[in-house]
């Protein structure tokens, strides 16, 4: 009720969990790519606002998943003030580095597919690239929100 009168005010939950992004019946694919790697990855995935799973029609998601991987293969993961400028940075620190890393491998031990791998190209640094991963076939998966660079 407090906000309803003003429509131009943006309110924003953080409610915590793995928060969907759907795109159905998108008219504009590369728009919509654009719209879900911003809103997984800007952060390095640390929101809680950050899309964590994405949701597609069955049958509709090739077009969509291959933009999404354009996107994410152009990537600059860099230090905020790098030249050329990066779109993302490091996770908060080394122990949060490891943990999304076991999260990325715990889905994959459960059946997931990775279409971009998570990797971590130096181990003394918190710095991980973009993550995208198939979840459709994975076992008993974990309801556990990951902040990181994933997108499933």
């Amino acid at each position: 009720k407090q906000f309803a009168e003003t429509p131009h005010k943006m309110l924003a939950l953080e409610l915590g969990g793995n928060n969907p992004l759907v795109i159905w019946n998108a008219k504009d694919v590369e728009t919509a790519a654009t719209v879900a790697v911003q809103s997984a990855y800007l952060t390095a995935g640390q929101r809680c606002t950050a899309a964590r799973r994405l949701i597609v029609e069955d049958g509709k998601c090739d077009e969509l998943i291959n933009a999404i991987r354009k996107y994410i293969d152009r990537m600059i993961v860099d230090q905020p003030f790098a030249d050329p400028q990066p779109f993302m940075g490091p996770v908060i620190d080394l122990a949060a580095a490891d943990h999304v890393q076991e999260q990325w491998l715990n889905l994959m031990m459960k059946g997931g597919k990775p279409l971009c791998r998570l990797d971590r190209p130096d181990k003394e640094t918190p710095f991980l690239t973009p993550g995208l991963i198939d979840v459709t076939d994975v076992r008993d998966r974990p309801d556990e929100e990951i902040f990181g660079p994933v997108l499933w």
